[in-house]
């Protein structure tokens, strides 16, 4: 089975809470250098779309990061038992959740600044550049998109689906863990 949601076992949730946390200040702490001014760099519409989708990417990670402190230090302070049952209540499944939900958010705003930095930034270059910076933009930002969307789809359809569709994939034999 493809597991897009954390297995509610302590450690695990833990792990993920870490994992998350660090990539989404790392995404964050990137994104921030685009707020470096107190206003965006000029006055063109790009420049706001540059400069909202930075706040955005910004908003978005480092929110990722403080809800997986705050809830990694909630599961470290609860025992293994206790956990197990805390993690099967509605609204905690949806907490859970948020920081890898936030992340993807994050990066995803992140990579489309980036694109749309490399328009703007190349555009007096003569030649194939900007279309070729535009190329390679567009295929990273797909790439995640693409990514996060396969396995949302493949973790909905393993899950729901009975043990012999699963066999004739061959995924019931190897566990394929995504972030959370």
């Amino acid at each position: 089975m493809v597991y897009w949601t954390a297995k509610k076992d302590k450690a695990s949730l833990l792990a993920n809470n870490n994992q998350t946390a660090a990539l989404a200040s790392f995404v964050g702490g990137f994104a921030s250098y685009g707020l470096a001014g107190a206003r965006p760099y000029c006055d063109e519409t790009i420049c706001l779309v540059m400069y909202v989708l930075c706040l955005f990417a910004v908003h978005a990670s480092f929110c990722s990061a403080l809800t997986s402190a705050l809830l990694h230090r909630v599961i470290s302070n609860m025992d293994e038992e206790d956990v197990l049952k805390w993690a099967e209540r509605a609204p905690i499944k949806l907490i859970l959740k948020l920081p890898l939900y936030k992340f993807f958010l994050g990066c995803v705003a992140f990579l489309a600044n980036v694109l749309v930095e490399g328009w703007y930034k190349l555009q007096d270059k003569e030649g194939p550049w900007r279309f070729i910076g535009l190329g390679v933009g567009a295929a990273s930002l797909s790439t995640v998109i693409l990514t996060v969307l396969f396995v949302m789809c493949d973790s909905i359809c393993c899950s729901s689906g009975s043990k012999k569709s699963a066999r004739s994939t061959n995924i019931d034999t190897a566990r394929v863990t995504a972030w959370g």
